[in-house]
């Protein structure tokens, strides 16, 4: 009677079994490493673990297009522009006006997903199907939201999407971009410090304490 032998170096191989032990049960036989328990060097663990780049080094890998390009492509006239740098711009109200007799679009909402434990949700699926519609020929478009600090200095280190479904230049996305988000944070401190002082030298526009604390 032939038995299959389960080796844990994936190499199956045919023990013969004597006619006085065949009923007993095949023995499993032991021969190297096990393949799911890596050994303790780190770079053999890294190397087992990380199979492709990480999302920093995709990052800093991609070839950047001209904001320029990119606006032509989509048919946002260049002179709408605000460049902030060359690797962000903001678009100016007056394309509103301007793009006003292009045809409408279709839009796909995602609204919530439960991601995995490294943090693909929303984001890396908003732009993976931004890049799948645009493989097949359609002129797509994406908007997300500019990541808040919570996400950047988290377990997530960021909220640009992941892989190669992600946003560029990643470090400029997701800790200053435009600096809109500096400025609103400037603009809470400062009235955060003006209610303090307020309330401290006597409170004498008689702000209520109890629903403004």
């Amino acid at each position: 009677m032939e038995v299959l032998s389960t080796q844990y170096n994936l190499t199956p191989r045919l023990s013969t079994l004597t006619p006085s032990r065949a009923h007993q049960p095949a023995r499993v036989t032991l021969s190297g490493p096990h393949p799911r328990v890596p050994d303790r060097n780190p770079e053999e663990i890294e190397k087992r673990t990380m199979p492709f780049p990480s999302d920093l080094e995709i990052a800093r890998g991609a070839e950047l297009r001209p904001l320029n390009d990119i606006a032509s492509e989509a048919g946002i006239p260049t002179d709408c522009l605000e460049p902030y740098g060359e690797g962000a711009a903001k678009i100016k109200l007056d394309a509103i006006g301007r793009m006003a007799d292009r045809p409408k679009a279709r839009y796909v909402v995602v609204s919530a997903i439960t991601p995995t434990p490294l943090g693909e949700g929303k984001t890396t699926t908003t732009v993976g199907l931004g890049q799948g519609f645009s493989h097949i020929g359609k002129k797509a478009t994406i908007a997300i939201r500019q990541p808040s600090m919570g996400p950047t200095f988290g377990i997530k280190g960021g909220a640009a999407g992941g892989g190669y479904s992600q946003v560029v230049p990643m470090e400029l996305f997701n800790l200053h971009l435009t600096g809109d988000m500096h400025a609103v944070t400037a603009a809470h401190n400062m009235c955060s410090a003006m209610l303090d002082a307020h309330l401290f030298h006597g409170n004498e526009g008689r702000c209520a304490t109890s629903s403004s604390v």
